[in-house]
């Protein structure tokens, strides 16, 4: 460790469990159609939007309220990639292991999706389903489907529609967008919030599930906290970064006399045990930063003395 410095760490084992407490969405405002669908989706990130309305809305009761609903997130893995596994329509419980319990497909097979093809299958809570492909765009990456059965019988209509991007500034992630258009039975007119809320809730473990299938995760996470530091009296830094293993690095900034500039915990995804955890002090120059000093600890050294 560069000199002076002392910091704890902690494993916290990974749970399967994700908890989502959300706000239904009550923007009226659609997404611009000229609009591209990278734009899309930061637009979704940023306000809550009406996914693009589109001719299956004739599917909809008009004579209904037509409620909306909007996620997305970034999966750690090239579009084509992604888009290869989402497109089979009929076998999103290979990936989605939380969610569905069996499913099957009709007319034709789970790799060969077509449009009209309608996957049943029954969620771990029981309730079963029917839905049905409508839009399938290899060249957008766009997957819509209806619903046609519910066993609750909450919904008197849907519609999904599912976009992919390449992440414009990391072609190895992929950019996803989630949104649907949904009107209830009269019945459950007066739970529309919280209808809306657990759906989103449901469609955020979809992406959650699809990024645990391309980044399966390690066997916990580790946290680290600086406790204290000091630097030699001829020595300058204005920050420290760690890097566990391959993973992205982190930073700290330091004040003038080494201690970071306000407490901080560092979460790092633990992928192998035997993975080293690399420090490096730093200072700051106009053209160049210099390397102050660094460090590498091996991650079983810090599981069996925390207090490193």
């Amino acid at each position: 460790m560069p000199r002076g410095f002392t910091f704890v760490a902690q494993s916290t084992p990974l749970t399967s469990g994700i908890s989502c407490f959300t706000k239904p969405l009550v923007s009226s405002r659609p997404l611009s159609t000229g609009r591209s669908r990278v734009e899309r989706h930061a637009a979704i990130k940023a306000v809550v939007s009406e996914p693009p309305r589109s001719a299956t809305d004739s599917k909809l009761n008009e004579l209904k309220v037509v409620h909306t609903n909007a996620t997305s997130g970034v999966i750690d893995a090239p579009l084509d990639k992604v888009w290869a596994v989402f497109r089979e329509f009929g076998k999103a419980n290979t990936w989605w292991l939380d969610y569905f319990a069996d499913m099957t497909v009709a007319p034709g097979t789970a790799e060969d999706p077509k449009l009209g093809q309608v996957r049943s299958f029954k969620t771990l809570t029981g309730t079963d389903y029917q839905e049905k492909l409508i839009e399938l765009d290899e060249d957008r990456k766009r997957l819509s489907y209806s619903l046609e059965y519910m066993s609750t019988n909450m919904l008197d209509g849907a519609i999904t529609t599912i976009d992919f991007d390449a992440d414009p500034e990391n072609a190895a992630k992929t950019l996803v967008s989630w949104s649907s258009r949904f009107t209830l039975v009269d019945a459950y007119a007066p739970l529309a919030e919280q209808i809306t809320a657990r759906q989103k809730q449901v469609y955020d473990l979809g992406i959650a599930n699809l990024q645990r299938y391309f980044v399966p995760p390690g066997p916990g996470i580790l946290k680290v906290a600086i406790t204290g530091g000091s630097l030699p009296r001829d020595t300058k830094a204005d920050y420290m970064t760690m890097t566990l293993g391959g993973g992205s690095g982190q930073r700290l900034s330091l004040s003038h006399c080494g201690t970071p500039s306000k407490k901080e915990e560092l979460s790092f995804n633990i992928v192998s045990l035997d993975d080293n955890l690399f420090v490096q002090v730093v200072d700051r120059k106009l053209f160049a930063d210099r390397l102050c000093g660094s460090a590498q600890v091996p991650l079983r050294r810090l599981l069996d003395s925390p207090n490193y």
